[in-house]
């Protein structure tokens, strides 16, 4: 009896092993890569405070599998956070959310990309216990209008978009950057560009200043 029953938590123990290892070989079997279609943003030199305008900002976030989908108000303001803080980190604007400044941006991003297919390939690949690689992707588009208080109007566009792959083998060439790292990295780097963009038109120093310099890289 003790024999089997030592025959019985041996391979139960096993189980628990393989299943442990296969959770974590499905959970590290995944890797996201961007497609880099807006080149990587250089930032000019620094806009002193005393040269820098008002500017304030709405940004409105949507995903779009099938229908277009706003998100939800306490996830679109913490959306709205970021793109303040990555703005201001730039050192060329002082941006705060609101309607009323010396120059508005209304912003619109949104993800055209496979966003429930992401999880149905995951499943696919989970089912088959990692053999049968599946991928996503995500596509982001950011649009801006720009208005100043004397009436001068811009619009801008930046498009740019990532892969996600799931594939056991993945596993043996880790460590690759997780999908909200990448995504993450891709937004920063647009709202910087366009940032950038704004800037070069002229929107975001006040009459005087000296024409922007190129920041030198650290």
């Amino acid at each position: 009896m003790r024999t089997i029953l030592f025959h019985i938590e041996s391979r139960r123990g096993l189980f628990c092993t393989f299943t442990s290892f296969l959770i974590l070989a499905l959970s590290t079997s995944c890797a996201s890569f961007a497609k880099g279609n807006v080149p990587e943003a250089v930032l000019p030199a620094p806009i002193s405070a005393a040269m820098q305008v008002d500017v304030t900002v709405d940004l409105t976030w949507t995903t779009q599998v099938g229908a277009a989908r706003t998100l939800p108000p306490n996830v679109n303001r913490a959306l709205e956070d970021e793109f303040i803080r990555i703005s201001n980190e730039s050192q060329l604007v002082s941006m705060r959310r609101g309607q009323l400044g010396d120059v508005h941006v209304s912003a619109r991003m949104k993800n055209q990309g496979s966003l429930g297919g992401a999880v149905g390939a995951a499943m696919i690949t989970a089912f088959s216990l990692g053999t049968i690689p599946t991928w996503a992707s995500d596509h982001y588009i950011l649009e801006a209008s720009v208005t100043s208080q004397s009436g001068r109007k811009s619009d801008y566009r930046l498009e740019d978009s990532m892969k996600t792959y799931f594939w056991i083998p993945l596993i043996f060439v880790a460590p690759f950057k997780r999908s909200g790292e990448v995504a993450g990295e891709i937004r920063t780097n647009m709202i910087r560009a366009l940032v950038v963009r704004i800037h070069e038109d002229g929107y975001l120093t006040r009459a005087g200043s000296p024409p922007p310099t190129v920041r030198s890289a650290p």
